[in-house]
C-alpha cells in the first residue's frame, strides 16, 4: 500500500513537472522578444523562434555558431545586426550568466529597436531643421495652466532680443521727450534727492 502510494505520489509530481515544462516551453516559443543561449566557448547553443526571426535564419543555422562570448554581464547593450537579407537592425540585449547542464553559459534577450532608433535619428534631424529655420518657432505645453514654453529656436531668440532692445530704446526716447535726463550725466535737484 505505502509503495503504490509513493508511487502515484511520484506519477503526481512527473505530471505536474512535464506541464510546468510544456506551458515554459509555450512561453519561450511565442514569446515577442528573442531568446539565445550562448556557451563558455562562445558558440550558440539555444535560440527561439523570435531569434530566428531577427537573424532571418533557422535554429539549425544558428546553433553552433561561434558568435563570441558577451562582456556585458547582467546590463542592457545595444547590437547592430545584419539580416540574411541585408537589412541592418539594432537590436537592445540584456545579458545574463546562467548554469546550463552544469556548465557556464550566458543567456540573451534580444529585442528589435531600429524602429525607436530610426524614430530618434528623425526627431533629431527636425530639432535642427526647427533650430536654424529661419521663421519664428515657438512650443508650448497646452496641458499645463499657464502653458509654458518648452522650445524657441534661435530666431525666435534672436527675434525676441531685438525686441527688448526696441523696447528698451523706445523707453529712452519716451523718457526723454517726457524731461528725465539721465543720472550719469545731469541731475536735476529732484533727481538728486531721488538718488541719493
Amino acid at each position: 500500500m505505502k509503495l503504490e502510494a509513493q508511487n502515484q505520489q511520484l506519477q503526481k509530481e512527473v505530471e505536474v513537472k512535464k506541464k510546468i515544462e510544456k506551458n515554459l516551453s509555450a512561453i519561450i516559443t511565442n514569446m515577442p522578444e528573442g531568446l539565445m543561449i550562448i556557451n563558455k566557448e562562445g558558440k550558440i547553443v539555444f535560440v527561439n523562434p523570435s531569434t530566428e526571426l531577427l537573424w532571418e535564419k533557422s535554429g539549425a543555422e544558428l546553433i553552433g555558431e561561434e558568435i563570441g562570448i558577451p562582456l556585458i554581464d547582467g546590463n542592457q547593450t545595444e547590437l547592430y545586426i545584419r539580416q540574411k537579407s541585408g537589412k541592418a537592425l539594432f537590436v537592445e540585449t540584456r545579458i545574463g550568466e546562467i548554469i546550463l547542464e552544469n556548465q557556464i553559459a550566458y543567456l540573451l534577450t534580444l529585442k528589435d529597436v531600429t524602429e525607436l532608433r530610426y524614430e530618434q535619428e528623425r526627431l533629431k534631424l527636425l530639432e535642427r531643421a526647427i533650430f536654424t529655420a529661419p521663421q519664428d518657432i515657438v512650443i508650448s505645453n497646452i496641458n499645463e495652466d499657464d502653458g509654458p514654453i518648452i522650445y524657441a529656436n534661435s530666431s525666435f531668440e534672436k527675434l525676441q532680443a531685438t525686441q527688448l532692445l526696441k523696447f528698451l530704446v523706445e523707453i529712452v526716447v519716451f523718457l526723454t521727450r517726457h524731461g528725465y535726463q539721465s543720472t550719469r550725466n545731469t541731475r536735476t535737484e529732484a533727481g538728486n534727492n531721488f538718488w541719493r
